[in-house]
């Protein structure tokens, strides 16, 4: 797993917060999940190639996506359903998603260009 490579990557999280603010209302009874969480679930989705239910659930057993989705603690809960993310994806639209893709994208090229590759050749 090489998430904790992405821990310490820079985002410019206000970038989607401005993008999809419109999306949300406050006037709803029930909060949204917030905007950080989402994004940082999709990227993270897009990044190790996992399913909806798969990056939830490895959100549960991984502190480091709990420290790179900004979770204060680590909690060994579920952020939310992976139904959410459908929902969220939904939301934000095409656009939307292509700004996280963009972002991800970004994020891969720099971790594909680490100094050190170790190859394990043992049959």
């Amino acid at each position: 797993m090489i998430i904790h490579i992405y821990a310490k990557v820079s985002i410019n999280w206000s970038i989607f917060d401005n993008a999809f603010e419109k999306y949300y209302s406050k006037l709803n009874a029930r909060p949204s999940k917030p905007i950080r969480l989402m994004v940082g679930l999709l990227i993270l989705k897009q990044l190790e190639n996992l399913s909806d239910e798969r990056v939830v659930l490895q959100f549960k057993r991984n502190p480091y996506y709990q420290y790179f989705c900004a979770h204060p603690n680590y909690t060994p809960d579920v952020p939310c359903n992976a139904t959410e993310l459908v929902y969220f994806r939904k939301r934000i639209g095409t656009q939307g998603f292509n700004l996280i893709f963009k972002m991800s994208v970004g994020l891969h090229s720099k971790a594909a260009q680490e100094p050190t590759v170790l190859i394990d050749t043992t049959v």
